[in-house]
């Protein structure tokens, strides 16, 4: 019966309606059982949604005027929510933590606790689609009496093969791996990127960034590496000893990234493009040779929308002096003393998610 079952092109239909806003979400249950395993196996009478809290407000505003409506409201455990014709979501908020891992509140009291690791994505039916790891999903069926239909999934995800599920990215651990020790310099790093991260994420509520092509798992995690290079470089004012000239570190983070992706067998050159194009507004090749800049004579500008949302919210922090948010003001007067251009692009960036008009 129609809005009985959640069919493929009802989680379709979902799927869109929360990237239509930009959230973080994983499928979970039986339709992300089934994810993990590249197959549909059985219907299913809703879709589980784990996604970010930070976001619960704004996942309400667009589900509710598409036809969905409330049916029980235990937040801030969870929300169930039906539709006449898409079937019925189950919607779990977690917090999202610095490193990756997230929480749940339990309807009890206390908190479930999810690694990193406890989320992925796959390729389903031609689309990406973030989803609980499998290691996640036996986790969270361990430690209950188990439904027939539960039986079966697990048979169904402990059949699939191993190489379906992608490399997870680890921000933490690639920063541990570079910055071992906790020493000021990391912990500046640490709290200037999670500024950067909070900055990004909190553009994209705009209304003006609805429309964007933003990966806003690749904007969060990119935004904790963007500066991973600055270890290597020449500025004793924010706590950096190396020997390479400070305008270098975007590229030395983006060589950094990729060979640390050789080495662990993972694919982050869209990170290491994050890295090498946030510098200013970027860097056009004619500034380059103009500047006598000791980086190759080529354009160091932020192409796609992900690139461009993190070179924007780092403008509004400094790694020096009390790091508080800088007025748009002070950030272009910045700016000045790299030329007209470079403020203008600068203003783009504004204009383009809704900063300014």
């Amino acid at each position: 019966m129609q809005g009985e079952r959640v069919s493929i092109e009802a989680l379709w239909r979902v799927l869109d309606l929360l990237e239509s806003i930009k959230v973080r979400y994983w499928v979970a249950g039986g339709w992300g059982i089934d994810i993990l395993c590249g197959q549909q196996h059985r219907p299913h009478r809703d879709v589980d949604i784990d996604f970010d809290a930070v976001f619960t407000d704004a996942v309400l505003e667009r589900l509710q005027p598409a036809g969905y409506e409330i049916v029980a409201d235990r937040r801030p455990c969870r929300m169930e929510l039906h539709h006449p014709l898409l079937g019925s979501l189950d919607l779990h908020p977690l917090e999202i933590q610095w490193d990756g891992s997230a929480r749940q509140a339990k309807p009890e009291g206390g908190w479930y606790e999810f690694s990193k690791s406890s989320f992925t994505a796959v390729a389903f039916d031609g689309r990406r689609i973030p989803c609980l790891s499998a290691a996640a999903q036996e986790l969270f069926h361990s430690g209950c009496e188990l439904r027939e239909a539960d039986e079966i999934d697990l048979r169904n995800l402990r059949a699939a093969a191993a190489e379906r599920y992608m490399p997870v990215l680890t921000p933490r651990e690639i920063i541990r791996h570079y910055y071992p020790e906790d020493t000021p310099l990391r912990r500046m790093l640490l709290k200037h990127s999670r500024q950067v991260r909070d900055k990004a994420l909190e553009l994209l509520k705009n209304p003006a960034c609805a429309n964007l092509a933003v990966d806003v798992e690749l904007a969060a995690d990119g935004a904790m590496l963007h500066d991973i290079g600055i270890l290597r470089c020449h500025a004793p004012g924010i706590l950096c000893t190396g020997d390479a000239p400070y305008i270098t570190h975007g590229l030395i983070g983006a060589r950094m990234l990729r060979d640390y992706a050789a080495s662990h067998d993972m694919e982050l050159e869209a990170y290491a493009r994050i890295c090498e194009r946030h510098t200013g507004s970027g860097l056009t090749a004619e500034e380059v040779r103009r500047e006598s800049l000791p980086l190759p004579e080529r354009d160091w500008l932020p192409e796609t929308d992900t690139e461009k949302l993190i070179c924007l919210a780092d403008k509004f922090f400094s790694k020096s002096g009390d790091m508080r948010e800088k007025t748009l003001e002070r950030i272009r007067r910045s700016m000045q003393k790299f030329g007209e251009d470079s403020v203008e692009r600068f203003d783009e960036l504004c204009r383009r998610f809704g900063v300014i008009r």
